[in-house]
């Protein structure tokens, strides 16, 4: 019975350099999207010459890719609660938790989900 509320109720955070890392590169392509002047290239070392890049030479391409990384975590998001429904996670707050962290670290969040259950199935 403890095993499952416990299961009802996990979560587990991807790890710290992954959540930076989406929070960094979400901030890059969106500033190189709409508002290039904003970031300070010039003291960004090789960061910064790939900035300018994008936001200077290929504008439009970084605006589309942009638009496709955003939907495409939207439906991460959204696909990630399709799993906590089938993977038996009935408690809200991790369900909320789940969608969030998918939201910002895709990918690599729901495979967290679908490594802890595919081990219990075996």
């Amino acid at each position: 019975m403890a095993n499952g509320k416990s299961s009802a109720a996990y979560f587990k955070s991807v790890s710290l350099l992954i959540w930076i890392t989406s929070i960094s590169l979400f901030s890059l392509l969106h500033f190189a999207s709409y508002n290039q002047k904003a970031m300070p290239d010039q003291y960004m070392g090789p960061v910064g010459t790939f900035y300018r890049w994008l936001a200077y030479e290929h504008p439009w391409g970084t605006r589309v890719g942009y638009h496709v990384l955003m939907v495409t975590h939207v439906l991460e998001g959204f696909y990630t609660l399709h799993l906590t429904n089938r993977y038996g996670i009935t408690d809200t707050v991790a369900k909320i938790k789940w969608f969030l962290q998918t939201l910002v670290c895709g990918f690599s969040s729901w495979m967290l989900l679908k490594k802890k259950f595919k081990k219990r199935a075996e």
